[in-house]
């Protein structure tokens, strides 16, 4: 399977199209890349072997790779994959590379941890962005007057707004069961709740649902509403689709009535 690597750029001196290229390293290892095309071209030009890797190199500073499925399957790296990183970081530094992920459930920090263990040395928090700490630089730099969010996620994403200075409130501490009408009615809106956030979280439920749609539908303020990811599914290795954050995304949008701003894939807001 052919691995991917998107590149960021540094401010151009020709015009921005010529300067966004992927690197597509096949089985072979044979990379080859291909430029975006300029207004005045109609086919895009093919740069092959050394050429390929000078363009790159030569041209852009830092290089954003994706991790599930492109860096790795499962636990085992890709072939090439770690030859590449090596080479690119050798030649214009140990942290020209930038590990995304639209997984909100491991922290930046967790990652680096994960991609040192997969033969990666060196690798901080920094040089990582979840969907997790995009929503949180999200939530913090558009909503600066918001300090407190009541969050349906993991601790990954929940971590990442604690590190940005959000007070966090979930509705982990709920006794399992039934969720009644009467619950839902005894609920109490608290003025300080400035945004909802949600993310992918294996233990969502009816419960926590209905608390997020209360937390959106408060009179006394508005509550922004963030989410990480809009993504579907994701295939198991079984070869079944694992429903994804989209699903449970869907459900409260469907129940208030809005849309939420992502902050992770597709969204630019996760390399912005």
């Amino acid at each position: 399977r052919p691995l991917k690597m998107r590149s960021s750029f540094v401010p151009p001196a020709t015009p921005p199209q010529s300067r966004t290229s992927t690197l597509r390293i096949s089985p072979s290892r044979s990379p080859t890349c291909t430029a975006a095309p300029t207004p005045s071209s109609t086919s895009a030009p093919i740069l092959t072997g050394r050429a390929a890797v000078q363009h790159l190199l030569s041209n852009h500073d830092h290089f954003l790779f994706d991790q599930d499925g492109v860096l790795w399957h499962g636990n085992e790296p890709i072939p090439g994959a770690l030859e590449t990183l090596a080479l690119l970081r050798r030649v214009r530094g140990p942290h020209s590379a930038i590990f995304v992920t639209n997984n909100a459930t491991l922290t930046r920090a967790e990652y680096a941890t994960r991609l040192e263990s997969m033969g990666i040395p060196g690798v901080t928090a920094d040089d990582v962005v979840t969907a997790g700490s995009a929503l949180a630089l999200l939530l913090t730099s558009r909503y600066p007057s918001v300090k407190k969010a009541f969050v349906v996620g993991e601790p990954g994403l929940t971590e990442e707004l604690r590190l940005a200075g959000i007070d966090v409130v979930t509705a982990d501490d709920h006794a399992p069961g039934r969720f009644t009408v009467d619950d839902f009615s005894a609920l109490q809106h608290d003025p300080s709740i400035g945004a909802v956030a949600l993310g992918w979280d294996r233990a969502f439920s009816f419960h926590k649902l209905c608390h997020a749609a209360f937390h959106l539908q408060s009179p006394l303020r508005p509550v922004a509403f963030l989410a990480t990811n809009p993504d579907p599914a994701d295939r198991a290795p079984s070869g079944f689709l694992l429903p994804g954050t989209g699903p449970l995304l869907a459900a409260l949008e469907t129940t208030v009535g809005r849309r939420a701003e992502v902050a992770g894939k597709p969204s630019p807001e996760i390399v912005l």
